[in-house]
């Protein structure tokens, strides 16, 4: 071989390995400065985030001593946070919509268009809460999101199994 070749070659491994370092690096640095936000909203909201998990522009978080989650999406110009208080909920579970898709003339399968953690309350007259981790029109392409929704989904109704069941509030008598 002679020294052309071989420059050629170090030139090319440096062209494929150089993009590929900067963009891990760059991806790892976005989930860092994710988690920190994370955890500088969780101390505002009294909150010491015990349990997080981070992907794309999402991160969710459990504190386990005042049983909360806080869920962080960013957006700009505001970001997007949601507090669920796991006392005001009896259940969490992972949901997900999806469509039908014709393919080829007969053939059809299911498309995952959304997929979130539902909180349904104790109190029946309370609406559901609902925490979306992925939405069709707006994150594409689905990734780990349905690994996500239902680790997290096990996980908080564990919690929420552990917790003791409370009456609601009686109405005061004069």
């Amino acid at each position: 071989m002679d020294l052309t070749t071989i420059i050629i070659g170090i030139v090319l491994l440096l062209a494929f390995v150089i993009p590929i370092t900067i963009a891990v690096r760059r991806q790892k640095n976005n989930k860092q400065k994710l988690e920190n936000e994370l955890a500088a909203i969780g101390q505002a909201n009294q909150m010491n985030i015990s349990e997080k998990e981070a992907w794309k522009n999402k991160v969710i978080g459990l504190d386990r001593q005042t049983n909360k989650v806080l869920f962080l999406v960013r957006k700009k110009p505001v970001n997007e946070v949601v507090v669920v208080d796991l006392k005001e909920y009896a259940k969490c579970e992972a949901s997900r919509g999806s469509r039908s898709v014709e393919s080829g003339g007969k053939s059809q399968y299911q498309v995952v268009t959304a997929v979130s953690l539902r909180f349904i309350p104790r109190e029946r007259t309370k609406p559901d809460q609902q925490l979306l981790l992925y939405n069709d029109d707006i994150d594409f392409p689905l990734d780990a999101e349905l690994r996500i929704a239902e680790e997290w989904a096990d996980s908080l109704n564990t919690i929420m199994r552990k917790m003791p069941k409370t009456e609601p509030a009686a109405a005061a008598v004069s």
